[in-house]
């Protein structure tokens, strides 16, 4: 299955460079999707909050800048929680001259209560519920409807547009009592990844539809997959040693996204590795 996933990676990536834009990229995770797909000779737009202190981040589009390839490279700022931020990427992208279409969009940026991943119900914040929300559900629904403009015709010859939500199992009600916490622990994260879940939904069953097709827009595949338990700082949080490293989570995304398409992955929800999760 692997070697057949791999195959289809390799046709895609014949078709052309893809234009991605990366959330939450400064570091982990997001650094991770930035340095994988320009070595696939894609070109990625990384966002983040402060460029300046990214200092990862910068080292690997330095890298690429100098060793040369196919695709570009590039960072803009972006804070998910400010509508202000937000509403200024769609011309900051224009600026740069580099793109006029979006083909992947990678819902990366999130965040979780200052004590995570210990956040009990008997303790937890209206405050620390909130900033959750804005950044992990708000943020995805706002950068979203910001950039359909330029997902609806993507540039490269790999179909359909792709939105991917990074979301998490511990926002799945069916699979909370496995995954080691218990209920009461990890309340805001839980419930604002629970809630990202919906809105990938939610654009699926709106903007995905053949009647949106049919009105001569492009079609969009809206798609949710979690990481897996990965060495961040998230992840290590509390003294904690998570299973994964950022390679190996991110390489297995990067295959996921590969073989998304509308009629096999729209409003599903995936693990790393392609397994499909029950939400």
């Amino acid at each position: 299955e692997r070697a057949a996933r791999t195959s289809a990676h390799v046709v895609a990536a014949a078709a052309g460079p893809a234009v991605y834009l990366v959330t939450g990229a400064s570091r982990g995770i997001g650094v991770e999707w930035v340095r994988q797909i320009l070595a696939r000779g894609d070109s990625v737009i990384a966002t983040c909050r402060n460029p300046s202190t990214a200092a990862e981040l910068m080292a690997v589009l330095d890298a690429h800048r100098t060793n040369g390839g196919p695709g570009f490279g590039l960072c803009l700022p972006l804070d998910v929680a400010s509508e202000q931020s937000v509403a200024s990427l769609p011309s900051a992208i224009e600026e740069t001259g580099k793109a006029s279409s979006i083909d992947v969009l990678i819902h990366n940026a999130g965040i979780s209560a200052p004590t995570h991943p210990v956040d009990p119900l008997e303790t937890a914040s209206k405050q620390s519920l909130m900033d959750c929300f804005e950044t992990n559900c708000a943020g995805p629904l706002l950068v979203t409807q910001a950039l359909l403009p330029l997902l609806q015709h993507p540039q490269a010859a790999t179909g359909d547009a792709k939105v991917l939500f990074i979301g998490s199992r511990m926002g799945c009600p069916s699979l909370v009592a496995s995954t080691g916490l218990g209920w009461t622990s990890s309340v805001s994260y839980r419930t604002t990844k629970a809630a990202l879940h919906m809105l990938m939904k939610c654009f699926d069953q709106e903007l995905s539809s053949s009647a949106l097709v049919e009105a001569g827009h492009d079609g969009i595949c809206f798609t949710c997959a979690t990481p897996g338990w990965v060495r961040t700082d998230m992840g290590n949080a509390g003294g904690r040693m998570a299973d994964l490293g950022v390679g190996e989570s991110v390489a297995g995304l990067v295959l996921l996204l590969k073989d998304m398409t509308r009629a096999s992955h729209g409003g599903k929800f995936f693990d790393y590795n392609g397994e499909e999760v029950v939400l």
